[in-house]
């Protein structure tokens, strides 16, 4: 058996592909926000038929291509590259061959997959949908046919018939169809519902349904929310009045824009752009303008405009609007104001020859503006729209109470927009619970030099204390080096863990690491001498979720930096000393085999099991309550 990582039913395609390096845009899963956002991964392939996918130089996955006649298959989202293989047979010619099943996160999807002949899918197929992930356990069923889909084909989703509708004998959509969003998930089951014709082009009456779900729970029946008519010809051009989803639809943005195409289908007069609440349409107006009437899509005079990340959730709120106009050649000129639930916070002025240019004094708002992160800029653009000068960060925890500096420095006069000498910068992670600063030096050349240090201001406090930092080498390649406190990636107000220890003259972390929790040790261990940053030897580390009422992992690693032998989870709540309640056993490859007892995310349940030898759940696997020790319920896996 060989064991494949591409997804069958990827449409996204390369040829010619061997020695190529792209750059593709896959989505991310945010647990905090529920919600997903793009990230920029790099794809490579290799002449010697792989496929290998990275972010900042760092290996995410790696594939063998077998068929290299055909177009490789790319992974879709994070979560796919992550947790999701194929296995099956290949044949003498080295294309697929027989039954092929999925795997996710090493366990077995039950019933997913069908039969290849020759490199075709032939027969019954439940397929996964294009996006599939934790997010979005969507799969399609249905017959091929030399691979082409014929026949009644259905998605299922939660083990219910949502979608689905006729492909013709030429694999075409046909007919009523009910379809799935292309980015369908949890928080955004959007269906839309029409007609194909015969060569599977939408025409005539399209409706778009939406079924509320928010990260509570609620949920609400399907509504129908919006739609419009595509024309008789079979081109799939919108004609006349439509209402249409915003890209980033889902419970917090129930974002709609309401306007005319014209027969050509372009925008044309009037768009308003409106708000849902609980998919019921609302009559507050909160933004729009007008296009050109000669259908070049431009918009043209005063508009009101929705910030790209525009959220209502009530945490993570990013109500922020920009008011201002457009020239005859949909270019802004003039005034710009930004608002934030319907408060001023900033702004300034384009210049008025259409370039789009920013010129004299602005306020501008954090690009991670919202509710919990109130921070802006206010400086000053030369007359080729670059900053220039002094910058100041100012910051409110309320929109009711007055700004405050906490933060800026200088940009080079030149305009190249570089830093220099004295800065006080935020996090780029700032949040009212995350209130943290760097104060230090840039060089000429706009790179981090000498000391620096980090500030942290706590939730409920009043003043910020200094607590971590080190040093930046002198030759401006920002590189960490000597001895450095720096601060946990989950850093935060009852978070406050810090790792101390040493850079080598390369910037790269080297011999003991302690791991601390307000100053005090925890945790920790050590980095080989030669600067590969691989952990050796006895490790103490924390959960990935760790705080005051978490877990921690102890066990070893080998010479490779891979985990080997017997690993503890120990575990603690609130003041009790830590206690063991789980772990289990690593092979020489770092896989997990045999027993094992795990803790989940929530820390109040435990799973009981065992792995195969190839890392994969196998028989019944028990869940346990952590506090009183109670069986939940047994989950079975295939041997």
């Amino acid at each position: 058996m060989n064991l494949s990582n591409q997804n069958p039913n990827c449409t996204l395609k390369a040829t010619n592909w061997e020695g190529q390096a792209i750059e593709q845009e896959v989505e991310q899963w945010d647990q905090t926000k529920c919600k997903f956002h793009k990230i920029n991964i790099g794809i490579k392939y290799t002449q010697d038929n792989q496929i290998i996918y990275s972010k900042n130089e760092i290996i995410l996955r790696v594939v063998k291509v077998h068929d290299i006649l055909e177009n490789p298959q790319l992974f879709n989202n994070m979560d796919q590259i992550q947790n999701l293989s194929w296995q099956g047979q290949y044949g003498k010619n080295e294309k697929k061959e027989g039954k092929w099943v999925a795997f996710w996160d090493k366990n077995i999807l039950k019933n997913v997959g069908g039969y290849f002949n020759n490199g075709q899918k032939e027969g019954q197929w439940k397929d996964l949908f294009l996006n599939y992930c934790d997010q979005a356990k969507v799969v399609e069923t249905g017959l091929y046919f030399k691979s082409l889909r014929i026949g009644i084909w259905n998605y299922i989703f939660k083990d219910m018939k949502i979608s689905g509708g006729l492909y013709n004998v030429d694999g075409q959509k046909q007919g009523k169809w009910i379809v799935l969003d292309e980015r369908f998930f949890n928080y955004k089951q959007v269906t839309y519902n029409g007609e194909y014709n015969c060569y599977g082009m939408k025409i005539g009456r399209w409706d778009i349904m939406y079924k509320y779900v928010d990260k509570y729970g609620i949920e609400r029946e399907y509504k129908q929310i919006g739609g419009g008519t595509y024309g008789q010809k079979g081109n799939q051009i919108k004609i006349g009045k439509w209402i249409e989803l915003d890209e980033e639809f889902t419970f917090d943005k129930q974002v709609a824009y309401i306007g005319e195409y014209n027969n050509n289908g372009k925008k044309v007069g009037r768009w308003d752009i409106m708000f849902y609440k609980y998919g019921v349409p609302q009559d507050q107006q909160i933004g729009g303008g007008l296009y050109d009437l000669e259908g070049n899509q431009k918009k043209i005079g005063k508009w009101i405009e929705l910030d790209e990340g525009y959220s209502l959730d009530f945490v993570d709120s990013k109500e922020v609007t920009y008011i201002g106009e457009y020239d005859m050649n949909g270019r802004k000129i003039g005034r710009w104001d930004i608002l934030y639930r319907n408060k001023q916070i900033g702004g300034g002025l384009y210049d008025l020859e259409g370039n789009q240019k920013k010129i004299g004094k602005w306020i501008l708002q954090d690009k991670q503006f919202k509710a919990i992160k109130q921070i802006t800029y206010t400086g000053e653009y030369n007359i080729n729209g670059i900053k220039v000068g002094r910058w100041d960060i100012m910051f409110t925890k309320s929109i009711d109470q007055p700004y405050q500096q906490i933060g800026g420095g200088s940009y080079d006069q030149e305009g190249n927009q570089i830093k220099i000498g004295k800065w006080i910068e935020q996090d780029n992670f700032f949040l009212l619970i995350k209130q943290i600063t760097y104060n230090g030096e840039y060089n000429i050349k706009g790179r981090k030099v000498g000391r620096w240090d980090i500030w942290f201001q706590r939730l409920f406090g009043d003043k910020y204390e200094q607590i971590g930092g080190g040093f930046y080498d002198q030759k401006g390649s920002q590189k960490k080096i000597g001895n450095w406190v720096d601060l946990d990636e989950k850093f935060q107000t009852g978070n406050e863990i810090t790792h101390t220890g040493e850079y080598n003259i390369n910037g790269m972390k080297v011999c003991r690491w302690d791991i601390l929790f307000r100053n005090k040790q925890i945790r920790g261990g050590s980095y080989d001498q030669e600067g590969n940053e691989k952990k050796i030897g006895k490790w103490i580390e924390l959960d990935e979720y760790f705080n005051s009422n978490k877990s921690i992992y102890n066990g070893e690693y080998n010479m490779n930096g891979t985990k080997v032998g017997r690993w503890d989870i120990m575990y603690h709540k609130l003041e009790r000393e830590y206690i063991q309640i789980g772990g289990g056993s690593f092979d020489q490859e770092g896989t997990k085999f045999g027993k094992w007892t795990e803790i989940t995310k929530s820390y109040e349940v435990t799973y009981n099991g065992e792995y195969n030898k190839n890392g994969v759940k196998v028989g019944t696997w028990i869940e346990m309550s952590i506090n009183d020790n109670k069986k939940l319920r047994e989950i079975q896996y295939d041997n």
